[in-house]
């Protein structure tokens, strides 16, 4: 049955390693090396650099993005799928289930990755932008289960601890939304999400992920690029 599902792991995370430009297919094939960390999601692919402000995303929303950062849409992860296996070798310990799903969303296009132009010693701060078919918690009873199911449900899943920071339902665009802060998934770094329905049973879930040294400046800027969604019709 349709319907929002408590028992959920989403949403994604994703912190990758800085190297010093090279030309951006040696750069990105770099971002995915072993000092590169990735925890449940994303990749980076060989594609061409886009370093434009506005996104128009072909799974139905715009957005904004400082005009530094590199921007990699879901077709061009698509177009790259020798990138996959290695990035998955480097995971970890993953549930297979979330593995297969992974790999179909990005196969099929339904992913975007922004990179952030801070860097740090241990990873590099990223947005990454995934949709998927699944419901948005909207009544306070749903909230509330999601709320409290998800650490549990996300240790399961990823096999690390997490602590859930803040958690509660927030519109966006005037869409239903959840927000979710929690840290576990990487030393040091906390993962920051919105779940955004599209409709009743598709959501676009948009992940951050940042330095706990760099909280509150990093908060900031990925509301900022929250709050510049828009969602074009029949998004």
């Amino acid at each position: 049955m349709r319907g929002f599902k408590p028992v959920r792991s989403w949403p994604p995370n994703i912190s990758l390693q800085r190297t010093a430009p090279c030309g951006l297919a040696a750069e990105l094939k770099s971002l995915a090396a072993p000092k590169g960390w990735l925890v449940a999601l994303l990749i980076s692919a060989v594609a061409a650099r886009s370093l434009a402000k506005d996104i128009r995303s072909p799974m139905g929303f715009s957005l904004r993005v400082p005009d530094t950062w590199l921007v990699l849409s879901g077709a061009e992860v698509k177009a790259n799928p020798d990138l996959l296996e290695s990035t998955f070798s480097k995971l970890g310990p993953m549930d297979k289930s979330l593995l297969q799903t992974i790999r179909t969303q990005m196969e099929s296009g339904l992913m975007e990755i922004y990179f952030s132009d801070k860097t740090y010693p241990d990873g590099r701060a990223t947005v990454n932008v995934i949709k998927l078919i699944e419901a948005v918690p909207t009544t306070p009873a749903d909230v509330e289960a999601m709320c409290k199911t998800f650490p549990a449900n996300a240790e399961r899943a990823y096999r690390r601890p997490i602590t859930m920071n803040s958690c509660g339902a927030r519109k966006v665009a005037e869409r239903p939304g959840l927000y979710m802060e929690y840290t576990g998934l990487k030393t040091g770094w906390f993962t920051v999400s919105y779940l955004i329905a599209l409709s009743p049973s598709i959501e676009v879930t948009v992940t951050g992920t940042f330095p706990l040294a760099s909280h509150r400046e990093s908060l900031k800027e990925f509301d900022r690029v929250v709050q510049s969604i828009s969602f074009t019709d029949g998004g």
